[in-house]
């Protein structure tokens, strides 16, 4: 069937080729007077150039941009994102575009839902974790709708995992504690003894590094990146730990590291954590290493506003926020308490 004037064309391209059907589009004149067109895409059928060429008709879109990859795409989105959230937002974002490497070299015109949905449906990860991939996907293209690279965000159909309500955090008892103690020769054991007797969120301990976080000196470590509470806080190193993280300093750039003085990032250390857990028979999430802090707090006795100073808590308490000061001196009485 003939296309009317000015509609567009639909071609069949010679050979084999796995999208054999090319739909060009007018785009007007140029200098010379020779009518502008523009490949719109390529298509497995006529069918799917069909509808394709009669979605641009109805709601015309920037081609150029339409005929970018997902790959480039997330690229645009991810630099005007990432300006606007925090160092770990940003990885939760690259975390789920990990698992979307069947569509990177896809054009985004030709992306549509059940792709998408297929991608969220056989990702080996947990449901919270698909449902991130999910919203990735739905924010993503409704970057590309607004800047009329696209007409349509198919990713707002996918339909969202369900996700099962995580088990409460339990801290370390202290039998499991004393168990790391009888184990402290053993790299990980150290680690994961740092990490409970400072309370820093995983992903902000694998950050620490030794030349802009650790001053040795005081021992002390300056970093979090969660909250406004909890940036840039403070959080010193009790007694018992002191040599662990000297030691560390002299095979390492960062205080979470591999016996061999390889930096990890929080991924590569939470797979250590649990593999190194389960050989001596322990059961717990990094998470728990924060939460067994402030129950090792609670236990001592220590002042709430210490309290929240060390785990980065934000206060409500406008007296607490203005007027109540604590020095290093104060908080380092309190990590020695427990």
């Amino acid at each position: 069937m003939r296309l009317p004037n000015g509609y567009g064309s639909i071609t069949k391209l010679s050979g084999k080729r796995r999208k054999p059907y090319m739909v060009r589009v007018s785009c007007g004149y140029g200098d010379d007077c020779e009518l502008i067109r523009k490949v719109l895409g390529y298509y497995e059928n006529y069918k799917k150039a069909s509808l394709a060429l009669a979605d641009y008709n109805k709601n015309p879109y920037d081609i150029d941009g339409s005929n970018m990859t997902f790959e480039e795409l997330f690229e645009l989105w991810s630099k005007e994102k990432y300006a606007q959230i925090a160092p770990s937002a940003q990885r939760t974002y690259k975390a789920a575009y990990n698992y979307c490497t069947s569509i990177y070299k896809d054009n985004i015109s030709e992306i549509r839902t059940e792709k998408m949905q297929h991608i969220v449906d056989t990702a080996d990860v947990g449901a919270t974790t698909r449902a991130r991939i999910q919203s990735m996907l739905k924010l993503v293209f409704e970057y590309a709708v607004a800047h009329d690279y696209i007409v349509k965000n198919y990713a707002k159909y996918i339909k969202r995992p369900e996700v099962v309500v995580e088990k409460p955090r339990v801290p370390f008892s202290e039998s499991e504690i004393e168990t790391l103690w009888k184990h402290k020769n053993d790299h990980m054991a150290k680690i994961i003894l740092i990490h409970i007797y400072t309370g820093w969120r995983p992903d902000e301990l694998c950050e620490l590094s030794f030349k802009n976080n650790i001053d040795l000196d005081e021992m002390t470590a300056k970093g979090g990146n969660k909250t406004q509470a909890g940036k840039n806080r403070i959080v010193p190193f009790c007694d018992k730990i002191k040599p662990f993280v000297l030691e560390l300093s002299q095979m390492s750039t960062h205080l979470v590291c591999r016996e061999n003085g390889e930096a990890i990032n929080y991924s590569k250390y939470y797979r250590d954590f649990k593999e190194y857990l389960d050989s001596i028979n322990i059961k717990h999430m990094p998470h728990e290493c924060r939460h067994t802090f402030a129950t090792l707090l609670d236990n001592a006795g220590t002042n709430r506003k210490v309290k929240k100073l060390l785990l980065g808590h934000s206060s409500t308490d406008v007296t607490e926020k203005v007027y109540i000061h604590k020095t290093i001196e104060q908080l380092k009485e309190a990590v020695n308490a427990i």
